[in-house]
This record gives C-alpha cells, sequence and structure tokens, in this order.
C-alpha cells in the first residue's frame, strides 16, 4: 500500500502552458519560483525598519555581532546534527538524518 500510495503522489512532470518540466532539479526550480512569486513581496512593498525602534541596550553589540557571524565549528554542526530526529523531514537531496548520525565519524 505504501509504495502504491507513493506512486500516486510522485510528481514526475509539470505542464506549464506548453512545456514540459521533468526532472528533480527543474521541478524543483520551478516550484521555488512559482511560490516566491505567489507568496513573495511585491516590489516596492519591502518595510524599511527604523534603527530608532530599540534602545541601545536591546541591540547586538558589535562584540556579540562578531561571535554571531563566525563560522560554526564542527562541535556546533556534531551537537545540533545529534539533537536531530533519526527520521524526521529530510532535505531535498532526500538522505535522512540517520544517514548522517551514522556516518559521522567516517573520515574520507
Amino acid at each position: 500500500m505504501a509504495n502504491g500510495r507513493k506512486r500516486r503522489n510522485l510528481i514526475i512532470r509539470l505542464e506549464n502552458g506548453d512545456k514540459n518540466i521533468e526532472g528533480d532539479a527543474e521541478l524543483l526550480a520551478h516550484a521555488t519560483e512559482f511560490y516566491k512569486n505567489l507568496l513573495g513581496p511585491e516590489l516596492g512593498n519591502t518595510f524599511p525598519l527604523d534603527l530608532a525602534l530599540w534602545d541601545d541596550g536591546e541591540k547586538v553589540s558589535e562584540a556579540e555581532n562578531d561571535i554571531l557571524c563566525q563560522p560554526f565549528s564542527e562541535d556546533e554542526i556534531k551537537t545540533a546534527l545529534f539533537q536531530m530526529e533519526k527520521n524526521k523531514a529530510t532535505g531535498p537531496d532526500k538522505i535522512s538524518i540517520e544517514f548522517y548520525q551514522s556516518c559521522w565519524d567516517i573520515n574520507y
């Protein structure tokens, strides 16, 4: 039943007017652009922020900003990865979190 449901729910091709869109990369690019246009802000509807909205004590200091802008360390990435549930939502590469957790110590 699961395989049948997967086949029914799998999108292998979309039609956009007289153009056919096929392949994972093309489908992803088309869907991304479609939803950006649908849900994204209209040109000219951006909302500029007034820096006076925050008191100086509420703003990030230069030292804090420097810390936030540092590259992630391997330990930070490992800690975050191992806090994730093994078989929850996968990314666009369709590789589960469990794969990354089980292969973390493999050197290449």
